[in-house]
């Protein structure tokens, strides 16, 4: 019998199919999390951790 896996990868952040999404660790409290997002999401999040830690 044949089988065929197919690997979605999606964005945290928007739920979108993502061909380029990577995984990515952040901190928060002491606490280690992992996210996937992709470029454009990396760069939304970047900014938010920018602005709140001006």
């Amino acid at each position: 019998m044949a089988q065929k896996v197919i690997t979605i990868y999606t964005e945290d952040l928007t739920g979108e199919e993502s061909a380029e999404a990577a995984t990515h660790t952040i901190s928060l409290d002491g606490v280690a999390y992992e996210i996937d997002l992709g470029p454009d999401g990396y760069d939304q999040q970047r900014s938010r951790d920018a602005g709140a830690s001006a």
